[in-house]
C-alpha cells in the first residue's frame, strides 16, 4: 500500500508512521515537502532508522499523487492546529484546491483521504468535499 502524508508537525507524522509501519503492508511512504528540504530529510532519516523502512519519498504535490504513475491508496492530511483559524483557512483552502486540481487532471481510480486535527480536520474535509463537487 502506498500512503501519503501531508503534515509538517514532526511528532504527528512520526505518530502516524509508528502506528502503521510495524504492521506491514505499507510499500511506500510519500511526504509532501511543505517546508525546507532539510526538515523532511531529517524526518525521513529518523524514520528509516526507527522502522527499518527505506521507501520514503519527499515529493511535490504532483508526485505525491502520481509518482511513477502510481496513485496512493491513502492520503493522510494532518496540517496542525497551532495557527489561529483564519491563518489555518488561508493555508488549507489553497492546499486543498491544489489537491483537487491534481485529482481532476490525473483522474486516479480511488484514493482514500483521512483528515486529522479534530475540528480543523473536519473543516478541511468539508472544504475538500465542496471543492470536489465543484470540479
Amino acid at each position: 500500500m502506498i500512503i501519503c502524508i501531508i503534515g509538517y508537525d514532526k511528532t504527528a507524522v512520526q505518530s502516524i508512521l509508528t502506528g502503521l509501519l510495524p504492521h506491514g503492508g505499507v510499500t511506500e511512504v510519500r511526504l509532501l515537502e511543505m517546508t525546507d528540504s532539510a526538515y523532511f530529510e531529517d524526518l525521513i532519516s529518523e524514520n528509516t532508522l526507527v522502522h527499518s523502512f527505506e521507501n520514503f519519498h519527499m515529493c511535490n504535490l504532483h508526485d505525491l499523487l502520481t509518482r511513477n504513475g502510481d496513485a496512493p491508496e491513502v492520503v493522510i492530511v494532518i496540517t496542525g492546529s497551532d495557527r489561529n483559524f483564519e491563518d489555518h483557512k488561508s493555508f488549507s483552502v489553497p492546499l486543498l484546491t491544489a489537491i483537487v486540481e491534481e485529482i481532476r487532471l490525473n483522474k486516479p481510480e480511488l484514493i482514500k483521504f483521512i483528515f486529522g486535527d479534530n475540528i480543523r480536520g473536519l473543516f478541511q474535509q468539508a472544504c475538500f468535499e465542496q471543492l470536489l463537487l465543484k470540479s
